[in-house]
């Protein structure tokens, strides 16, 4: 378990590290193009549109980049919970837990929708892993947390911010230029990570840059 939540910003390296300097300079991740969760196909109910982060390990961090790329940005795992954050939770679709979901969902797919229903408050949350032979919707591994619509922050309470190691110092030097019309002006006390890098290495990084974590100098990781 780690203590931060991190959203990688695009597979493509050009375009992530440009939806990195937007996502800094706004001051909000926003949320998915599509809705998520199992009711997500119902119509007219209240928005199923999240943000999603991942919780997975700082030194496991390949198979999420290969996804979606080397630029992203971290918070501690109390601010996203601040912002109505939660795990997703995986529902076998065949599960008791899971029937009460499709329930809700055949009732609003034949037009029968309780609007102020709380159900729809958690529904973005559940997803039912699952493999169709030609296909697989199995992503239980990425620890995904989610939060209903966008998430919004002040740049000071960005923790970590990820991008390859030969460019962490023109981005923050951007970073701190768009925010405080300063090239070396001070905007917050992101630790830059290489996700490559190995748990050691990240490990030897955050001490160094002179942050005292809550929990000791390599806290959740």
């Amino acid at each position: 378990m780690s203590d931060y939540l991190v959203h990688m910003t695009h597979a493509d390296l050009a375009t992530g590290r440009q939806n990195l300097l937007s996502i800094i300079r706004q001051g909000r991740v926003n949320h998915s193009l599509a809705p998520t969760g199992t009711c997500r196909n119902v119509p007219g109910v209240p928005s199923q549109y999240t943000t999603s982060f991942s919780e997975i390990p700082m030194g496991y961090l390949d198979r999420l980049i290969e996804r979606h790329g080397r630029y992203g940005v971290g918070f501690r795992r109390t601010a996203v919970i601040d912002a109505g954050g939660s795990p997703v939770w995986y529902l076998p679709p065949t599960s008791p837990a899971q029937r009460v979901f499709q329930e809700a969902y055949f009732r609003g797919r034949g037009g029968d929708i309780d609007y102020q229903d709380p159900i729809w408050q958690c529904s973005p949350f559940i997803d039912n892993p699952a493999n169709g032979g030609s296909w697989r919707f199995e992503w239980q591994w990425e620890r995904e947390w989610r939060v209903l619509g966008p998430f919004d922050f002040d740049a000071a309470s960005v923790a970590l911010i990820f991008a390859p190691e030969d460019d962490h110092g023109q981005l923050d030097a951007e970073i701190s230029y768009q925010l405080t019309g300063d090239c070396e002006g001070w905007w917050g006390e992101s630790i830059f990570i290489d996700p490559h890098w190995s748990i050691e290495v990240i490990q030897q990084v955050i001490p160094k840059t002179g942050r005292v974590l809550p929990d000791g100098p390599a806290a959740g990781l």
